[in-house]
């Protein structure tokens, strides 16, 4: 085919058919963009709905479900939150009872000596000695063992200020006695 135009008519169409080109192409390019801004737009206000109604859903759990386990286990951590301080406070500022026992009780006694009663009161003096009052009635066979029993205390360097009632003193045989004293032991 021969084209018998002249070369500005060939211009003029060929400058037509590429306006027609760039008119498609944008038109396609602007619709693909509109089409996904919308698509981003609908997802964007979808996820922004569920996230709102989640949010809702678990103010409204929280406000009106307390279940009656955790308002009883909070109760239990405020009245443990109450006595651990005090507990604490004990253990820090008391004497060793424990200790005050076995230091009594390694003190030797006759034969014939029994304790039948033992009663501490303890009370920290300072940083660096503990003072425990210890009164002590038992019973004794006889006046030789008590005897023996009381030096036995004076031996002792941690025993301090030991007394032993008058009348425990008045019987020769099957005593009963009575004996306070100040325990010191060192902090450690």
């Amino acid at each position: 085919m021969i084209n018998l135009l002249p070369p500005i008519e060939k211009d003029a169409l060929y400058l037509e058919q590429v306006k027609k080109l760039v008119v498609i192409l944008a038109i396609t390019i602007l619709s693909f963009l509109v089409s996904l801004v919308l698509v981003l737009l609908s997802v964007y206000f979808f996820a922004l709905g569920e996230v709102s109604l989640q949010n809702f859903s678990l103010q409204q759990a929280t406000q009106n479900y307390q279940s009656p386990d955790s308002a009883s286990f909070e109760a239990l951590i405020q009245k443990y939150n109450k006595i651990l301080p005090q507990v604490y406070s004990f253990y820090t500022n008391e004497a060793s009872f424990s200790e005050a026992i076995n230091s009594i009780y390694s003190v030797s006694k006759p034969e014939g000596v029994s304790f039948l009663n033992v009663s501490l009161n303890g009370a920290k003096q300072d940083a660096q000695k503990n003072e425990i009052s210890v009164s002590i009635t038992g019973s004794s066979d006889t006046r030789d063992n008590l005897i023996s029993f009381q030096n036995n205390f004076l031996k002792t360097p941690l025993i301090k200020n030991v007394s032993f009632s008058p009348e425990s003193w008045i019987n020769s045989k099957n005593i009963n006695f009575n004996v306070t004293f100040n325990l010191i032991e060192d902090a450690k």
